[in-house]
């Protein structure tokens, strides 16, 4: 599948301008919320995920629109699985999972909250909490 990213900043993949164009993304590689209006896409394998709200995806064309990204630092990547759990989206976001079954300190954990809709985020977050959101942006 072709997968077109739209406004991606420069500095995440070198050589590009504002808009990432991929070739022949497998299928498995693209997580998709239930809804079909987010995507994480496995830009390298269990390498660098790229999470983005889709505007459009027909005919083995997917474009969206950059939310935010992740680079794994971890060089065994044979030793690590990644996952997408979608089930926080009611609060905005959806979290990257990553496995390591041979190292049971780090079997399972969240690398990378994914934030969609950070206003969805923020207003939950002060209606449970009761207090203001200490997150400014997503990004931080």
């Amino acid at each position: 599948m072709i997968v077109k990213i739209n406004n991606i900043k420069k500095y995440i993949i070198s050589g590009i301008s504002d808009t990432l164009e991929t070739n022949k993304i497998p299928k498995e590689q693209i997580f998709k919320d239930p809804k079909g209006k987010y995507a994480v896409v496995e830009i390298f394998k269990k390498e660098a995920y790229i999470g983005l709200k889709i505007i459009s995806d027909e005919n083995e064309m997917l474009v969206g629109e950059y939310v935010d990204h992740y680079y794994s630092d971890n060089y065994d990547c044979y030793l690590i699985n990644y996952t997408i759990d979608w089930s926080y989206m009611k609060y905005g976001f959806c979290k990257l999972i990553r496995s390591m079954p041979e190292i049971p300190s780090e079997f399972y954990r969240t690398v990378k909250r994914f934030y969609f809709d950070f206003e969805l985020y923020k207003n939950n977050y002060e209606k449970e909490n009761g207090v203001p959101c200490p997150k400014k942006d997503h990004d931080k």
